[in-house]
């Protein structure tokens, strides 16, 4: 029998779009054994739904291959179609239990290249493989400095945003413009993450390559960063492709941040406090 744990993460942080990416502390854990057929057991809120296909089992097939049937038992407590990472979660848990269970090394490098493969893009995988800031640069990922006063919160939505529809609402066409604004924007993300200065991360705000044209997606995105912002946020931005909408918030404005998208929020989804995952893949 064997065991991993990766976590969830919010991807693009504005405007590091397929690129950046945080792990954040709210886990998917898989337990995989040996066995006759296949099995997969999903426990907890968070489960496919029918007719979605199973990212866990998904990954495990491809790590260890089909005739190495396992049984796998998960334990997800990351909300799915919300932008918090939960398939690239699926996809590096399943396959390093899968690859433990028949005898294999789960190395974080084979790991990350299984499970990029079967997402597409590898932004969020970076995270829930290594953990805190990363940059995904081609088939290889690279920590980044945060300062250690820096917070996140969470505004959850109730309903989900399929990332097939949020990829769907990406122009094919940018201008030179506003790719260099974007590239300026990049450049003061990182440096703000690395220093906590606010100024940076209005810098940093105004993404026009994918919050833009996702905007009608999700109306209700705009008026929550605004929100998070008023209320001490140093940077607020869509999580991954959304609908859930990050906060980067210093140490003492975390009170004020929460209650002031809780009331925003209302009945319509919730606010979460989770911590920035530094291990990644366990």
């Amino acid at each position: 029998m064997a065991e991993a744990t990766a976590p969830a993460s919010s991807a693009n942080l504005g405007p590091g779009f397929d690129t950046l990416a945080l792990a954040i502390d709210i886990p998917c854990r898989v337990i995989a054994e040996r066995a006759d057929v296949w099995r997969v057991s999903h426990h907890g809120l968070y489960a496919p739904v029918e007719g979605d296909d199973d990212a866990v089992l998904q990954a495990a097939q491809v790590a260890v291959g089909v005739d190495n049937a396992l049984v796998l038992d998960v334990h997800n407590e990351i909300p799915l179609g919300r932008g918090l990472g939960s398939s690239a979660a699926a996809f590096v848990s399943g396959a390093a239990a899968a690859l433990r269970a028949v005898g294999k090394v789960a190395d974080p490098d084979t790991v990350f290249r299984i499970a990029a493969d079967l997402e597409g893009h590898s932004d969020n995988v970076a995270a829930a493989v290594y953990g805190g800031l990363v940059a995904a640069v081609g088939v290889s990922a690279h920590r980044l400095e945060m300062d250690s006063e820096l917070r996140i919160v969470v505004a959850v939505p109730s309903r989900r945003l399929p990332t097939k529809w949020a990829r769907q609402a990406l122009p094919e066409i940018i201008e030179h413009e506003a790719a260099a604004r974007s590239v300026a924007r990049v450049v003061a993300l990182v440096e703000a993450f690395r220093t906590a200065d606010p100024q940076l991360f209005v810098a940093a705000s105004g993404d026009e390559l994918h919050e833009g044209p996702r905007g009608p997606l999700f109306p209700e995105a705009e008026d929550l960063m605004f929100t998070a912002r008023s209320a001490g946020a140093f940077h607020a931005c869509w999580s991954g492709a959304g609908p859930s909408i990050l906060a980067i918030v210093p140490k003492a404005a975390v009170d004020s941040v929460v209650s002031a998208l809780s009331i925003a929020m209302g009945e319509e989804g919730s606010v979460l406090t989770p911590g920035i995952d530094e291990r990644g893949l366990v």
